[in-house]
């Protein structure tokens, strides 16, 4: 039987990550939300997401910090992660090891059925890999 897709929301907009939530969980995906705190790696760990949705401030070091975290750790190298960043030029002010770890940006203000379609396509590609192993 296929495992539902378990998404985790990291974003400090609780509103947000709320709204986005209940639509994700409307269509089926199980949702943690959470924010950039210490322990966050460890919450990762745990529930292994299928997809990883960031927002990512440039004031934020913490996120790209957590990504590099994420790039040592093996057993999260079939997760997806997707940033979402009000800063336009974020892609180009990342170092290389960075944007190559992350499936896709996205600028704020983003859709959610724009994401979602996003998100579903992602899912996909990744089961079809899966069953090419």
């Amino acid at each position: 039987r296929a495992r539902v897709p378990q998404l985790m929301l990291i974003d400090d907009d609780t509103d947000y990550t709320s709204v986005l939530s209940g639509f994700m969980e409307q269509r089926g995906y199980l949702v943690e939300t959470s924010q950039l705190v210490p322990g966050l790696m460890e919450d990762i760990l745990r529930h292994k997401p299928t997809l990883l949705l960031m927002s990512m401030s440039s004031q934020k070091p913490e996120a790209i910090q957590l990504i590099r975290e994420i790039n040592d750790h093996s057993e999260l190298s079939d997760m997806s992660l997707f940033v979402i960043t009000g800063c336009v030029d974020a892609e180009n002010a990342l170092d290389q090891d960075i944007c190559g770890r992350i499936d896709g940006f996205f600028l704020k203000p983003v859709s959610p059925s724009f994401l979602l379609s996003r998100i579903s396509e992602e899912l996909l590609k990744g089961q079809m890999a899966s069953v090419f192993r």
